[in-house]
């Protein structure tokens, strides 16, 4: 639990809580009012548990709407929704006009609320799942009729009360318009009827609120253009093909389709050839999302029997590898183009493991567009003129997908940072934050480019706030004056995301506007914008491709828990090899519904495919073909033709060379006819860049930079070193006219040199020294798990309790990859709203999914956990040692650690028997040290003393005589020790509502050892850092509770001799711990 759960007045927006116990109380904008005006929370699962209902119902006559004349259609009469306006854009102006004067949230859903009474309901008939609005929070219905004199008529309903007075105002508005008026309005236009963030920040209405008006918009004019092309006579175009996943199985739709399901359930006997292949021969396999349906069936299937096969993006390719090679794999097959082979082999070679054997799937060079272009003359003229200019400092960001020869090459022509589609934008502005001046280049990804100049752009028309929620460093000052700065390469493009053109783009413009959208950075600008549109109403995700996948789970597990019939429609942005992926994920989540008449889900991956995108299969082919090639078309290109500039095949023929033949041909010859397989090999960089480097070590050291930037979040201090020296450099380029696209001739002539010397990044991976830690484990704080809806603190922070559990899923899934060696849970596992009937079932539940980890979790307790159950029912479920009831612990993973945890409740007015001799000694301190009636209220206090609250606690007598005798034996042993406690035990890295009770006394323990260099905790939900005076480092974690969908707050630490090395992911920041001696 975080600071912020005090019992504090009246906060905006606080009735969207879904609070099982909503107590808090209540300033009215009316200065006087008769009696306080409560509002019933309308998408609670239970209405009669809001006491406080019902709202008085709202005087006809005294409501003042300031659009008055005119009976709205649509009421029957009922009320006073009307206007003297005509045109549906005068509508939406006296609209926007009465909700501004409506300067406070309350105040705005009350007049939703009456909106809608007016509405006329929709007959249940017509509450179909045709008729249902995608991406509602609420369940909403649409039907829309085209009538004689060309106008629409449009009938809403909801389950909701606050979403039908959504529905009500834009039925008004748009009911007997014309088709050209309802296309007119766009949702930018519903911008000024936010309900919810009115004085928070400017535009401060993204929410799934302000969502409800654009989806229900964007499914009026879906509908609106369907019927205008019925009545005119157009066919509206056939859909693109699409494949529907459900319970029952998977359905195709379209030939396309149809090949790409095919593989979903490979041959078994296939799967069984080549695990036994793969175990015989411990061979690995590493694979990019982007193979075909056979090869990704195959092995998504083998993944199963075999655990050394990894499917993922580029990036995590190498490091998958390491891990084998580690688990005992004596050769690795690569399923890509060769730059990933590249990268494979050198870092398998930087890691040690120079004796394991690399294989590509072809005799022929697998090449890659993006790749090919960074590797061209015209990239180095554009590289040359950021190493000419002596004016500003210069930064080369090359995207990932490029050879390490490029990278190398460029390093030293400009210093080099590598980027993927997830971390560019983050790298750019973190570049531009910490160096005065700078100038970056970025390449070679010309759409990429242009797509990031438009983000910069639009961030210049958002608030402070907002460009500080991207990030903190920047304001729209700082991303107006970054802009000139910031270049890109004009002539660099992937031959699949070229693919999603125009013609793509019109089709979901007029048939998909209502899908979800997911999308690569590297579309071309207008899917881009179309993209980045749907994302801002929730409907839509851009990133790279793990953040696709992730963004359609959570959608899915969203429908699941809201339980009622529904279908999920994703158009595919991106190449459609990773649908494999996709189809794999969507199946587990439905098989997890355990429940037989639950609600039925379905789930539709729609490929963009143009007319002109598809390879036909030859009528007069002879012979046995077998089953696929009687298709009447076959997915991908043939022999390079086949595809549209105006629409995509989305697929690219490169990585279409990693047959399932080739696999199969390379794992029979190893390892003893490694003769015929010379071809297949990844060759080793013996080659020097023309500062006499091997192109392997100075390659890697872009990669190498990115890896710590990702770790801190900021640039390494080496790679700024480079960068400010570069105004001292000049060179010469020669011949580059004459170089081929594949290979380039140059001279250099420096003044000054880059120092390409060994590098350390403590990653727990590899670094460039070999240097490894000692141990790595998981953290993860305050999942607060509940089956019940996202809700908001006291203070307004949004809560989202279900998504908690994915959060935790995904870092298992993460921990695991990595084969950490434990995990530290620390505490507040489920939340105090969960629903007191369901504790038992939701700390089992959440206790399940840490035990898919594949070793020991140490758990600790929160006063979260304590709510819910009392300690001889809770520390069981954890599997806490305990005597009498007390939680406190210690464990040495390896000889040179001891972790230390602290039970936080030892003295503590929660979780004890009421009687129990702590329970009382607390009572006794918060009587003594707190005046308030309310003792989670800090009234009154001030500073530090804010901290004596009854969410908080104390380390008793026995406890700190326990911990002075394990510090004096971990001082015997020569042991460092980290201490892990759920509450934080610094003033400095907390707020002062959320420390220990005793923190001072529990430091002053510590501090008379030099052995503990660490203290761990959450209960703050927020980062914080600090380093006390004794030199000893302080972290505080945050909450997985306060994840947004599509986001994360987990991490993993890497333990060395002399540091502490915490990487975050996401929303939970890295942190590097120097110990003091």
């Amino acid at each position: 639990m975080d600071s912020a759960a005090l019992s504090v007045g009246a906060v905006s927006s606080s009735f969207f809580c879904n609070s099982r116990n909503p107590k808090f109380s209540y300033v009215s904008s009316n200065p006087k009012p008769a009696s306080p005006p409560n509002i019933r929370c309308v998408h609670s699962e239970n209405p009669h548990l809001n006491s406080w209902y019902p709202l008085k119902p709202i005087s006809r006559t005294a409501f003042s709407c300031s659009a008055v004349a005119s009976h709205h259609p649509n009421t029957s009469g009922s009320g006073n929704l009307t206007s003297s306006a005509t045109s549906a854009r005068a509508k939406l102006q006296l609209l926007i006009q009465e909700f501004q004067s409506l300067t406070e949230p309350l105040d705005r859903v009350k007049r939703l609320l009456h909106y809608a009474e007016l509405l006329r309901p929709l007959g249940d008939p017509l509450k179909s799942n045709d008729s249902r609005v995608p991406g509602c929070t609420a369940q909403v219905w649409l039907h829309v009729e085209l009538d004689g004199v060309n106008k629409l008529r449009f009938l809403a309903d909801s389950d909701s009360e606050i979403t039908k007075g959504f529905c009500a105002c834009l039925v008004w508005v748009l009911d007997g318009a014309t088709p050209e008026e309802v296309l007119a309005v766009k949702t930018e236009d519903l911008a000024a009827l936010s309900v919810v963030g009115l004085n928070r920040k400017a535009g401060g209405y993204s929410s799934s609120r302000a969502n409800t008006w654009h989806n229900v918009l964007m499914s009026m004019q879906k509908k609106t253009k369907a019927l205008v092309a019925e009545r005119e006579g157009r066919p509206r175009g056939e859909p693109f093909p699409s494949l529907i996943v459900s319970a029952e199985g998977i359905q195709a739709k379209g030939s396309y389709a149809e090949a790409q399901a095919r593989f979903l359930l490979p041959d078994e006997v296939k799967i069984r050839e080549l695990v036994n292949f793969l175990e015989q021969k411990k061979i690995g396999v590493v694979a990019h999302f982007y193979m075909d349906p056979e090869v990704q069936g195959v092995l998504t299937a083998a993944q199963k029997l075999w655990p050394h096969i990894h499917i993922s993006d580029s990036l995590v390719m190498a490091d998958s590898a390491v891990k084998m090679a580690k688990a005992g794999c004596k050769f690795i097959t690569v399923l890509g183009v060769d730059f990933m082979s590249e990268n494979v082999r050198a870092i398998l070679d930087q890691a040690g493991f120079s004796e394991v054997g690399v294989y590509r799937m072809s005799d022929e060079r697998i090449g890659c567009s993006l790749a090919d272009a960074a590797a061209s003359p015209a990239y180095m003229d554009y590289l040359a003129a950021a190493a000419a200019s002596v004016s500003s400092p210069s930064l080369h960001v090359v995207y990932i997908n490029t050879s390490l020869e490029t990278k190398a090459y460029t390093h030293e022509v400009v210093p080099t940072i590598t980027c993927t589609s997830s971390n560019v934008v983050q790298t750019i502005l973190q570049a531009f934050s910490e160096i005065p001046d700078l100038n970056v280049w970025y390449g070679p990804d010309t759409y990429m480019g242009a797509n990031i100049m438009e983000l910069f752009r639009q961030m210049t028309a958002m608030s402070d706030e907002e460009i500080a929620e991207i990030h903190p460093k920047h304001n729209r000052n700082s991303i107006k004056s970054l802009i000139p700065c910031l270049h890109y390469f004009q002539d660099g493009t992937c031959i699949v995301h070229h693919l999603f053109g125009h013609e793509v783009v019109g089709k979901i413009n007029e048939m998909y506007c209502d899908a979800f959208l997911t999308a690569h950075f590297e579309v071309p600008g207008e899917m881009f914008s179309l993209a980045m549109e749907a994302k801002r109403r929730g409907m839509g995700v851009v990133g790279s491709t793990q953040n696709i996948l992730d963004f359609i789970k959570e959608r899915l597990q969203e429908a699941l828990d809201r339980n009622v019939d529904d279908h999920l429609q994703f158009v595919l942005g991106t190449e459609s090899g990773m649908v494999t992926s996709i189809v794999a994920a969507v199946r587990k989540l439905l098989a997890s519904v355990k429940s037989q008449d639950g609600a039925k889900v379905s789930v539709e991956i729609v490929f963009p495919v143009s007319s002109e995108s598809i390879t036909t299969t030859p009528s007069s082919s002879s012979g046995d073909t077998g089953d696929f090639l009687k298709l009447p078309v076959i997915p991908g290109v043939a022999s390079g033709e086949g595809c549209s500039l105006h629409g995509g095949c989305a697929s690219c023929p490169y990585m279409k060379m990693n047959s399932l033949g080739s696999l199969l041909k390379v794992c029979r010859s190893l390892p003893h006819d490694k003769e015929n397989l010379s071809a297949y090999e990844a060759g080793r960089f013996s080659l020097q860049t023309p500062n006499g480097n091997l192109i392997a070590d100075v390659g890697c050291e872009p990669i190498l930079h990115m890896r710590h930037f990702q770790a801190t979040k900021r640039l390494p201090e080496k790679l700024i070193q480079q960068i400010l020296r570069t105004n001292s450099w000049s060179f010469l380029v020669v011949n580059s006219a004459s170089a081929s696209n594949s290979e380039f001739l140059l001279t250099f002539v420096f003044v000054g040199n880059l120092n390409f010397g060994p590098m350390v990044y403590p990653n727990g991976i590899v670094n460039a020294q070999g240097k490894q830690p000692l141990v790595s484990f998981g953290v993860i704080a305050d999942v607060q798990y509940a089956d019940i809806p996202d809700g908001r603190s006291f203070i307004g922070v949004p809560r989202y309790y279900r998504h908690s559990q994915l959060v935790l899923q995904r870092a298992v899934q993460k921990w695991n990859e990595q084969k950490l060696k434990f995990v530290i849970n620390f505490g507040d596992t489920v939340d105090g709203f969960c629903p007191k009937d369901q504790s038992l079932t939701a700390i089992e539940k959440i206790v399940n999914e840490f035990s898919t980890f594949n070793g020991p979790v140490y758990h600790m307790i929160g006063n979260h956990c304590l709510y819910n159950l009392p300690r001889e029912k809770l520390l069981p479920l954890l599997n806490i040692p305990s005597i009498d009831g007390r939680a406190y612990y210690d464990f040495s993973p390896i000889p040179e650690f001891r972790f230390v945890v602290l039970d936080g409740y030892d003295i503590s007015a929660i979780g004890w028997p009421k009687d129990h001799p702590n329970a009382l000694k607390a009572l006794n301190v918060l009587g003594e040290k707190n005046p308030n009636t309310n003792k989670n209220s800090p009234d009154g206090l001030i500073g530090i003393e804010r901290r004596f609250l009854m969410f908080n606690g104390a380390v008793g007598k026995e406890q700190m005589e326990w911990l002075d005798h394990v510090l004096q034996d971990a001082t015997k042993l020569n042991q460092k020790v980290v201490i892990c406690c759920h509450i934080p035990l610094d003033p400095q890295v907390s707020s002062d509502e959320s420390l220990l009770w005793n923190y001072d006394e529990v430091m002053d323990v510590i501090h008379q050892y030099n052995c503990v260099k660490v203290c761990l905790a959450g209960h703050n939900h927020r980062d914080g850092y600090s380093v006390d005076s004794y030199g000893v480092h302080h972290r505080v974690l945050k909450a997985a509770l306060e994840c947004p969908p599509g986001t994360n707050a987990f991490g993993y630490v890497d333990l060395f001799p002399d540091r502490l090395l915490l990487t975050g992911t996401d929303r939970l920041e890295s942190q590097e711990m120097v110990f003091s001696c």
